[in-house]
């Protein structure tokens, strides 16, 4: 459960540090209302295919695979003009769950008290549980600062067959919602083998 803990704390400030440190990228044209079903990836999209998952994203995002070994997938949004300093990013960070039943509730939980511990200002601003095609989740969202940035995250935490997978946007809080429906359409073409 130790590892549980110091990857959850992870999971909000990796997608940091590793956009802090980017300075080019591909724009975000949008992306129209046809591809919310589960699933369903928009033409055009790009798709990763990994043995245990598969997920897409625009085009016009950055696909960067280099990051920390935990994260099996990064994309990120262009810098939107030369004041532009973070880049909106969806990342997925996966772990194999100790040898006893972990729920969402349990995760969830974990998450949360990692990160009011690790965020200045956490503040949770939507919770949920949802059940789509591939089964049931939990969806967060909330604000913190950190590294002297306003910022917020949305979460997507699966637990699938012994396997937690944990989707996040990341974005500046006054640009949230800038891509915020793309990060929806990326999360829904996410799909566990």
């Amino acid at each position: 459960m130790k590892k549980l803990l110091e990857l959850v704390l992870v999971l909000g400030i990796l997608p940091i540090t590793i956009i802090s440190c980017s300075d080019s990228g591909k724009g975000d044209e949008g992306a129209g209302d046809e591809s919310r079903e589960k699933g369903i990836v928009p033409e055009g999209w790009e798709s990763v295919e990994r043995e245990d998952f598969s997920i897409a994203y625009p085009p016009q995002w950055e696909l960067d695979m280099t990051g920390d070994p935990e994260t099996e997938f990064a994309v990120y949004s262009e810098l939107e003009g030369e004041t532009d300093e973070f880049r909106e990013n969806v990342n997925i960070v996966s772990e194999i769950l100790p040898d006893r039943p972990v729920s969402l509730d349990e995760y969830l939980e974990a998450t949360r008290s990692q990160l009011e511990q690790a965020l200045v200002g956490f503040e949770i601003q939507e919770e949920q549980e949802m059940t789509d095609d591939f089964g049931k989740y939990r969806y967060i969202v909330y604000h913190a600062n950190y590294s002297d940035m306003d910022l917020a995250w949305k979460q997507q935490f699966r637990i699938v067959d012994g396997k937690a997978y944990v989707l996040t946007y990341s974005a500046e809080r006054d640009n949230y919602s800038t891509f915020s429906e793309t990060a929806d359409q990326i999360f829904s073409t996410f799909h566990v083998k």
